[in-house]
């Protein structure tokens, strides 16, 4: 056995133990507490990273909404839109198509014929005219009898005028017609 002589005081034998037992101490709660430490900045982290990407997605969430609620409101002017263009149908399909059926009649007249007066009511017309040759009224007849737009032509008159053009003679006339539901074409 080897007796190896302490040759320190107590009293510094005792400061020195104490040293040691804090030391101790101290690296008992570094190992407890570091882990501690580490974990919470790890889960610090983690939640600053899960918050700044929830902020993200909410952003993206709030973009998808107003983009959604856009889309609706562009179903319901589609909608909207939709509904006038049936009704602007309904009411093309029952509204008689008097442009072209004036225009069809516009090709039917000869060169030195013209209208005075056109009435029409319930898919009957009414024609009154005027020529300056006695060759046109039974031209314009002929054209008016062809026409498939028109059915039951009858003329109630055609005569002689002297006032169909200043210091000139004439001829007026008069054609009655039905027209037929289908719209001519031009």
């Amino acid at each position: 056995m080897e007796f190896s002589p302490n040759l320190l005081p107590a009293s510094l034998i005792e400061a020195r133990r104490q040293r040691r037992l804090q030391r101790f101490r101290a690296i008992v709660i570094i190992v407890a507490v570091v882990p501690i430490v580490l974990a919470y900045t790890l889960i610090l982290t983690q939640t600053n990273r899960l918050e700044t990407q929830e902020r993200s997605l909410e952003q993206q969430l709030a973009k998808v909404r107003a983009d959604a609620t856009q889309v609706r409101q562009l179903e319901a002017d589609t909608d909207v839109l939709r509904a006038r263009e049936q009704s602007f149908e309904n009411v093309r399909s029952t509204v008689f198509p008097w442009a072209e059926t004036l225009t069809a009649l516009s090709g039917l007249v000869p060169d030195d014929a013209w209208f005075t007066d056109i009435h029409a009511a319930n898919h009957a017309i009414t024609i009154d005219g005027s020529t300056l040759s006695d060759t046109s009224v039974p031209t314009l007849a002929a054209r008016l009898a062809s026409a498939t737009f028109l059915s039951n032509l009858a003329l109630p008159y055609a005569r002689e005028a002297n006032d169909v053009v200043v210091g000139g003679k004439g001829y007026t006339f008069e054609f009655a017609a039905n027209i037929t539901q289908s719209a001519p074409t031009p």
